[in-house]
């Protein structure tokens, strides 16, 4: 999750919670989606589509890797105003 927020020029709160949401309703797709998928063209197949989606997932990441060479090079802000920021972000 860190890394997310710190990939993006977006507040910390978007960031955040577009990732959260990104990743919690695709497990409850994925959840829906493979019990029927399973049914219909055999036991392995949601395995293949994850296999899949995980290959271009990391294909995306590598055509795009120079878009996250910043992450972690950030000068850590104060840890008051950094424990201020978090708290509005989760308001």
């Amino acid at each position: 999750t860190e890394s997310v927020m710190e990939a993006t020029t977006l507040p910390r709160s978007v960031a955040s919670s577009t990732y959260s949401g990104v990743r919690f309703l695709g497990g409850a797709v994925a959840a829906a989606v493979a019990g029927p998928l399973a049914e219909a063209f055999g036991a392995p197949t949601p395995y293949w589509i994850g296999a899949t989606a995980f290959t271009v997932a990391a294909v995306i990441v590598l055509v795009n890797r120079h878009r996250l060479s910043g992450i972690g090079h950030e000068v850590a802000e104060d840890s008051v105003e950094e424990a201020e920021l978090i708290s509005a972000g989760d308001a």
